[in-house]
């Protein structure tokens, strides 16, 4: 008897080995959700291969503020909330996730929030585990957890009024008055000394938004570049790169004035040609 009631006492004790994000995620996340992402299953960041270099970073402890201009449809909700999702799950903590606009915090919290964090099993259960044992109701936006708690808010000074965290993310920064970030940094002052951690991302809205501000401040800045097949020269991917069939070109070729193209056939013939040219050697570049 005594011998089972110290396996018990050690298996209660017991530490799981610390996991870097990558690890977490690829354990804990699973999509089941084909409105989160259309492959479903265990995730698998090959799929997403821009996110490893950014949760290597964010595993560094001196590493605590991040910004990154994202572009729309390449997983910026899911690793926002996949990160608070790790540190609430591995280290629980208040979390303060910012949006830009407070009357928006419910269609956030339905169409983007709550599947994320659906589809991490472990973590959704222990804020069912807490419904439960508390016996409360919590507001939407405070997702409440033994230990810790996400705040989800507005970007107004009033949303964040008195609160202190030692992680906050920035979703859609941009649209953040100007100004916003900086003073939304004192949220984290009295934990200066325990490696407090901003994520902030966006897609950009102007040059002179809240992330591209927040991004030029950065010590270090890291770009995501293309690398030619041809010739190896890395470059960004831009408008000028981007090349495909022209009206006027399929006019000359077949002959005809512009105005008598066929419109179907055309658009056909230009999808066929879409292609990024490499601005080193002109290498046309077809495959993702």
């Amino acid at each position: 008897m005594l011998r089972h009631r110290g396996n018990r006492v050690r298996e209660a004790y017991k530490r799981e080995p610390r996991l870097t994000t990558r690890e977490w995620a690829e354990k804990h996340i699973i999509i089941n959700n084909s409105q989160v992402s259309p492959i479903t299953g265990q995730f698998n960041v090959k799929y997403s291969p821009h996110l490893i270099k950014l949760m290597e970073l964010w595993d560094v402890p001196k590493n605590r503020e991040f910004y990154a201009k994202w572009a729309a449809q390449s997983a910026k909700s899911f690793f926002l909330v996949a990160i608070t999702g790790k540190r609430l799950d591995t280290e629980p903590s208040n979390v303060l996730y910012m949006q830009p606009i407070k009357d928006d915090i419910p269609k956030i919290i339905d169409v983007k929030i709550d599947p994320l964090l659906k589809c991490m099993p472990r973590l959704w259960q222990k804020f069912e585990d807490y419904k439960s044992d508390e016996s409360i109701r919590g507001k939407r936006e405070i997702k409440r957890m033994a230990g810790g708690n996400l705040i989800v808010t507005g970007s107004g000074v009033k949303d964040r009024k008195s609160l202190t965290v030692p992680m906050m993310v920035f979703d859609e920064a941009a649209e953040f008055e100007q100004g916003t970030i900086a003073e939304a940094k004192d949220r984290i002052k009295t934990f200066t000394k325990f490696f407090p951690k901003i994520f902030g991302a966006s897609t950009i809205v102007h040059p002179k938004d809240e992330i591209c501000t927040a991004y030029e401040s950065c010590q270090a800045q890291l770009e995501w570049h293309y690398i030619c097949p041809q010739c190896g020269d890395h470059f960004y991917p831009g408008a000028e790169t981007f090349k495909y069939l022209k009206p006027w070109e399929f006019a000359q070729r077949l002959e005809i004035p512009i105005d008598q193209i066929d419109t179907s056939v055309y658009l056909d013939e230009a999808k066929a040609s879409a292609h990024v040219e490499c601005p080193y050697c002109t290498h046309k570049i077809t495959d993702a």
